[in-house]
């Protein structure tokens, strides 16, 4: 595993903590799908516990890479672009429902799950080439509030995200 590229993302993460009552009921959801029978296979309760672990701040950004941030820069706009989770969503249900893996009490599981839900913006290409973060290059963070997420996108507003992505590229060019 690359810990230095773990390092970074870990060092610029802002999870969200969800108040006590979603987080418990995501922990119930979480113990029903941990005892779903066998004929319940992965990627329905993958899916079923992403879906109920949702709210307005699951997958929230918080890095971006150099070559999306550079697209952005010459388009000023969010095209071939996607959300790569830093810690890939495969590894997060070994660890939350593998055979022979523990049950998390609440605390740990909602710490867990929104410790590893954020993303980064990246290219199709670089989502494309293995899906985690040692393909994706150098990763910039990404301030608090750009970069919104809905649904299964997330926004470049003219206004706020393409100041600050053409300043980012102005300094990282001046470096």
């Amino acid at each position: 595993m690359d810990t230095e590229g773990f390092q970074v993302m870990h060092a610029i993460n802002r999870p969200h903590a969800p108040d006590e009552a979603t987080a418990n009921f995501i922990f119930k959801a979480y113990m029903l799908l941990k005892d779903a029978p066998p004929t319940f296979p992965k990627w329905a309760r993958q899916g079923a516990f992403e879906n109920i672990a949702a709210c307005a701040q699951s997958w929230r950004v918080v890095g971006i890479s150099e070559e999306a941030l550079r697209r952005i820069a010459a388009t000023g706009k969010p095209t071939d672009l996607q959300r790569g989770h830093w810690f890939g969503r495969d590894q997060r249900y070994e660890i939350l429902f593998g055979t022979s893996v523990p049950t998390m009490d609440r605390d740990a599981l909602v710490k867990f799950f929104f410790d590893h839900d954020t993303t980064v913006v990246i290219t199709k290409e670089q989502n494309n080439t293995g899906g985690d973060h040692t393909t994706w290059g150098r990763i910039i963070a990404v301030p608090e509030g750009l970069f919104k997420t809905s649904g299964y996108t997330f926004s470049v507003r003219k206004r706020t995200e393409i100041p600050w992505v053409k300043a980012k590229v102005a300094e990282l060019d001046a470096e």
